[in-house]
């Protein structure tokens, strides 16, 4: 069923062109527009992980308001957490999360300038961690913050969305929980 209104503008993994459209955006943004958007596409990939791995996954169900704007997941806090509590996701992506967060946070309430060279975005960059070499060719030297934030974002919303595909599809076949991504 689609969304009607603004509401529902954005909502859904976006298709590839609508992937390649970010991209394009995201190597002339801003700092601060970089760190609103990725961290949007991954809250919007959470909130798909999470919705595939529940049951009874009708449009029409009360399950639907738990994502709404003020249900219990309807933040990204409660999202993280949630994946968290069912091993959607491990204790590295949780801290990756949980920074990536706290970096877009601070961009989007903040009225003064900042950028991914202000120290203490720099040092949160600094704490994320890359993940296994399953998404990446090679070990990259990363030449600023900014590229080593963007790179964890896609590295985690991989993660995210391999492993709700995966657990859907363990469940469907009564194999059981599975060890969480890092």
């Amino acid at each position: 069923m689609a969304k009607k209104g603004l509401h529902g503008l954005g909502k859904g993994i976006p298709t590839k062109e609508h992937r390649r459209a970010l991209a394009k955006e995201i190597i002339h943004a801003s700092d601060r527009s970089v760190a609103i958007l990725l961290t949007n596409y991954l809250d919007e990939c959470l909130r798909v992980a999470l919705w595939g791995i529940l049951p009874n996954r009708d449009d029409n169900t009360p399950k639907d308001r738990l994502f709404s704007d003020f249900g219990v997941l309807g933040t990204l806090s409660a999202k993280i957490s949630m994946a968290h509590a069912m091993m959607l996701i491990g204790d590295v992506t949780y801290k990756n999360l949980e920074t990536i967060r706290k970096i877009r946070n601070v961009f989007a309430h903040s009225a003064h300038p900042l950028t991914f060279r202000t120290p203490e975005i720099r040092a949160a960059c600094k704490s994320l961690v890359r993940l296994p070499a399953v998404y990446r060719m090679k070990e990259i030297a990363f030449r600023s913050s900014r590229d080593k934030f963007v790179a964890t974002v896609y590295e985690t919303s991989h993660t995210v969305v391999l492993q709700s595909t995966f657990e859907t599809y363990t469940r469907t076949n009564r194999s059981g929980w599975m060890v969480p991504m890092p």
